[in-house]
């Protein structure tokens, strides 16, 4: 893969083909570095067996996920939680319509769906023409026990906050986006993930009432982001 650097390689062979929890990309990070070596001059199959993969597969599973809207891009990691999608979730997600995309995984995210189950409601969608609230919930009838969590989705919408934080453990940025929820609605979380461009909050009804409470929830938890950012 020539049109990658030593670094991005390095990265992307330390970032696929394992099962650490640790790893130096992301999936949306290891999707633009295949993006950017098939741009230059590779093919999908060249890409598979540089990166050690079984199979082309898995590569377009990968650049599938560069079709979804940074919203739900930012929500995409190799397991799923309470904040993120599993990376074969969202790649199943990134066959509908884009316009689907951002409600499915939202969705998927607030009733906790399986990988199997995303797939399952993907292929509801495609074949019957069901909204993602309806499918979701012919889904989510068939457990024995139904759990609903509240789903927020902040996008920041200046870059300069994002860059502030970046150098932030994940940890240390979850963290801190609990602190600002703790303030703004005295209401806990079930958990927050907080990354450079934006921010995922999940939660019961009363969060979920707090939240609707702030007016522009986007704006109030961003201006709150950066406050405690400026005292650090």
């Amino acid at each position: 893969m020539s049109a990658l650097t030593d670094d991005e390689r390095r990265d992307l062979l330390m970032s696929v083909g394992t099962h650490k929890s640790q790893r130096r990309l992301s999936p949306v990070g290891v999707a633009q570095r295949f993006r950017k070596a098939i741009d230059g001059g590779e093919s999908i199959s060249s890409c598979a067996n540089a990166a050690g993969l079984s199979n082309a597969d898995m590569v377009k599973r990968f650049l599938r996920l560069l079709d979804l809207p940074p919203s739900v891009q930012m929500i995409v990691a190799w397991r799923g939680s309470d904040t993120t999608l599993p990376f074969t979730a969202a790649s199943e997600v990134a066959r509908l319509p884009r316009r689907l995309h951002e409600p499915t995984a939202r969705e998927a995210l607030a009733q906790r769906l399986s990988s199997s189950e995303v797939k399952h409601v993907v292929q509801r969608i495609a074949r019957s023409g069901r909204n993602p609230h309806a499918a979701i919930e012919e889904i989510v009838a068939l457990r024995p026990v139904v759990e609903r969590r509240h789903i927020f989705i902040g996008v920041f919408s200046s870059a300069d906050l994002g860059t502030r934080i970046d150098d932030l453990e994940q940890d240390e940025r979850d963290e801190l986006l609990a602190a600002v929820l703790a303030t703004l609605t005295d209401e806990p979380c079930a958990a927050a993930r907080l990354t450079p461009t934006g921010f995922v909050i999940s939660g019961d009804d009363r969060l979920a009432d707090a939240i609707c409470g702030l007016g522009d929830f986007e704006t109030s938890v961003s201006e709150a982001i950066r406050e405690q950012v400026d005292r650090a």
